[in-house]
């Protein structure tokens, strides 16, 4: 009995003792613990407070980044404004200037013409200055005429109907030939044409330009506008072209100029939802007149004549009941060339008249008859320079008498 409790008393202290020998462990494992969480508390607030840092260096990196792109970017905003301004300041100066009244519709044509008339009449003067008519006469002014891109059709059809009138009137000396020339020449612009006059009214009314880059053609959309809206028609711009970024930057200068409204989407848009857009618009504000800037690519007829009628049946949808007029630009200095442009435009599009740029600054003015006489198209717009004002109604008597006109 003795040895038992000898045996669980020391049973008793073995467990005392291991129990103590526990309690240190624990102690250390929790002091090791409490130690390692410090340190690692400490790491995280080091490691927090560095990403801290670099997060606020970064945003502030940023900000100057930003504040320095902002910078860049407002001072070619404002140089931009700044050349818009000053553009237009000459513009304004030059609209004073130029005032129709100070310079004669005939005589800003008479100027315009001038190459022209010293490439025609000039060679006729010395034509019509021999004695008597004859073979050599029609021969020789067969060759002036072609020479003037009047074309070799055009051209036979005016010295026969000139050798019938010559012979009808019983004309023989060949200076008395020329108020003949004249007359026949001006009938023959007319002979297949209805009327020269841009059809307008009943209002609204849409003024569609076509042709190929570089006539003139952005340039005749804000000429037009401008005299629109100063005869007091509320207009308004589509800057339909697309493709080309400096033509709808070009029309929003001109918007600014003549105070009109100019509807355009980012560069690469679809053409047709511009115009769908730019109709919305006219349609809304009751707009009189509507003109649309269209792209020039004679390259791909397929793709022209599907944009081109894509557009016109979203102005029969949107404005079935508008006054249209489809113009095509035309370059007076390509000559025959430009027959061949119209004649192609007018395979995939409904060309209802010809604005003819830049007559001015070239000799080959006489196009204009062909055009009228082979295709059968009135040439409804002419330019003979730079100023807005140098943009006018195209009027055949005048144009002839301009020609013949040597004062």
């Amino acid at each position: 009995m003795k040895d038992l409790s000898e045996n669980t008393s020391e049973k008793a202290d073995d467990i005392k003792v291991k129990t103590q020998e526990l309690s240190e462990k624990i102690t250390d494992v929790k002091e090791d613990l409490d130690e390692k969480t410090e340190e690692f508390m400490d790491k995280a607030d080091d490691a927090f407070d560095k990403t801290v840092n670099d997060v606020k260096d970064n945003i502030n990196a940023a900000k100057e980044k930003t504040v320095e792109k902002t910078e860049k970017i407002e001072a070619k905003v404002n140089e931009e404004k700044k050349l818009i301004k000053e553009e237009a300041k000459e513009v304004s100066e030059k609209i004073k200037e130029d005032k129709p009244e100070q310079k004669g519709m005939f005589k800003k044509l008479f100027d315009g013409l001038n190459k022209t008339r010293k490439n025609l009449v000039y060679q006729m003067n010395s034509v019509f200055q021999a004695n008597e008519i004859n073979d050599d006469f029609y021969d020789e002014l067969e060759e002036i005429l072609v020479m003037s891109d009047i074309g070799a059709m055009t051209t036979m059809t005016i010295i026969d109907e000139l050798k019938e009138r010559i012979v009808d009137k019983n004309i023989h000396n060949a200076a008395d030939a020329k108020e003949l020339l004249k007359e026949v020449m001006l009938d023959t612009l007319n002979e297949n044409i209805v009327s020269n006059d841009l059809k307008l009214l009943p209002t609204p009314s849409i003024v569609m330009l076509v042709g190929v880059n570089g006539v003139g053609k952005t340039t005749t959309v804000g000429k037009l506008a401008y005299q629109f809206k100063q005869e007091g028609m509320s207009v308004a711009i589509i800057a339909a072209d697309t493709f080309r970024a400096a033509a709808i930057e070009q029309l929003e200068v001109w918007g600014q100029r003549a105070d009109v409204k100019v509807i355009s989407q980012a560069e690469g848009a679809d053409p047709a939802s511009v115009v769908f857009d730019g109709l919305d618009y006219s349609i809304k504000n009751n707009i009189d007149i509507t003109i649309i800037d269209t792209a020039g690519r004679l390259h791909n007829k397929v793709n022209l004549m599907n944009e081109l009628n894509k557009i016109r049946r979203i102005i029969d949808k949107k404005m079935p009941d508008a006054t249209l007029e489809v113009i095509m630009a035309l370059d007076a200095t390509t000559g025959q060339n430009a027959l061949l442009q119209l004649k192609e435009f007018k395979e995939v599009s409904e060309v209802t008249g010809v604005a003819l740029t830049k007559l001015d600054g070239t000799a080959k003015g006489g196009v204009i008859i062909p055009i009228q006489h082979e295709i059968g198209i009135p040439v409804k717009i002419i330019g003979v320079g730079e100023s807005i004002y140098d943009l006018q109604p195209f009027d055949p008597k005048l144009f002839v008498d301009a020609i013949f006109e040597e004062n």
